[in-house]
């Protein structure tokens, strides 16, 4: 009856990104946090925990820490963490980061942690022409994609009449498709010059995958003759989770030859939160600061770092020269440390602030206020 077969003595519960979904920039940071859970009464030794940050551009075999460093809060609490970016060069999607724990009996527990890897830029169909890793697919259907009839911007725009069951394609190029996940809206501008549309539909084929949008119906749109309306579609609506694109089609109800320009597929926007990284957690400061922010003036972001040489409750907060509150960063108890904190030049609704003068201000209840100037250059 007092036998017992230890599996493993500790087990890993609790992964998670903050924040989830981060761009491929090489610059926005996630901290990576996973909890290690006593599984035995004794475990002995502290387990060793890593994770495999390779499909994000990242070495295999990271070291995550628990002693109040790297993003982590508190030393000694059970709750691993890393501070990690995604490599440029990573294409967008949704990656599986595996999280090992290895007692001190070298035995193995994983978990698997999902990031969600957004794209950092536009990605164009046509500018001024069919742009690369794109091409022109025709039936029964008439295109001149270096029309000067009527332009919206730059030099040309793409003229496309069609006939009863014509269609034109913009196909990807990549056997792989193009992977729409993490971009927001497919957009372009459109003028019905003096053609005629009852209706006009998009197509969005991928693997096995066919959506057909009438932008008439479904979107509600009007065509203005010789008029540029703009063309929202929420990437969602194509229905293309699962599966890379393939084409996009047009096709519909139309007497004439309408025109197309700047038609792009736009990445969502992501909440690149106030990160917050304690560093020197050995080290306990003589007294509070709070340090010039770098770089100064700055664009996009900027770093604030402060010093506590003792737990409290801490503010940290965004305001403009009017004194009205811009962002609040950190509010929350922290423990002694020097920390380091990323602001993005966002307010609380996230949307980007003007250039200008901003104050940054930081509050430790009954125990210290300071206020600092900062640049925001656009």
């Amino acid at each position: 009856d007092d036998l017992a077969f230890v599996v493993a003595e500790y087990r890993l519960a609790e992964a998670a990104a903050s924040p989830e979904r981060i761009k491929a920039d090489g610059t926005m940071p996630t901290i990576l946090t996973v909890r290690a859970v006593p599984a035995v009464t004794q475990p002995g030794a502290l387990p060793t925990v890593t994770v495999d940050l390779s499909p994000i551009g990242g070495e295999s075999d990271a070291g995550m820490v628990d002693d109040g460093t790297g993003g982590d809060q508190v030393a000694g609490d059970g709750i691993y963490t890393i501070q990690t970016t995604v490599d440029p060069e990573t294409r967008n999607g949704l990656k599986d980061l595996i999280i090992t724990s290895r007692d001190s009996r070298l035995r193995v527990v994983r978990v698997y942690l999902p990031l969600g890897v957004l794209p950092t830029e536009d990605v164009y169909l046509y500018q001024d022409d069919v742009e690369a890793g794109w091409k022109l697919w025709l039936f029964i259907a008439e295109s001149n994609p270096n029309s000067t009839d009527y332009v919206h911007s730059g030099s040309y725009a793409h003229a496309i009449t069609l006939q009863t069951m014509a269609r034109v394609d913009y196909m990807v190029e990549d056997p792989d498709g193009f992977p729409t996940f993490g971009y927001a809206t497919l957009e372009f501008w459109l003028n019905p010059g003096e053609a005629s549309i009852e209706e006009l539909k998009i197509v969005a084929m991928g693997l096995g995958v066919s959506k057909v949008l009438p932008l008439v119906e479904e979107l509600g749109l009007s065509f203005e003759p010789e008029t540029w309306q703009q063309v929202s579609i929420p990437v969602e609506a194509l229905e293309l989770t699962d599966a890379s694109l393939e084409r996009i089609r047009f096709t519909g109800d139309v007497q004439g030859t309408f025109y197309i320009d700047d038609m792009r597929f736009v990445p969502e926007e992501v909440e690149i939160t106030a990160v917050e990284e304690v560093t020197g957690a050995t080290a306990v400061p003589l007294g509070y600061a709070l340090s010039q922010n770098y770089p100064n003036p700055f664009n996009p972001q900027t770093v604030i770092r402060y010093d506590l040489p003792q737990a409290g409750a801490v503010r940290l907060s965004v305001y403009n020269v009017l004194g009205q509150m811009v962002r609040t960063l950190v509010d929350g108890h922290r423990c002694s440390g020097t920390y380091s904190v990323i602001w993005d030049g966002r307010d609380g609704t996230r949307r980007e602030v003007a250039s200008g003068v901003y104050l940054y201000r930081l509050e430790v209840k009954g125990q210290h206020v300071q206020t600092r100037r900062m640049v925001l250059l656009r």
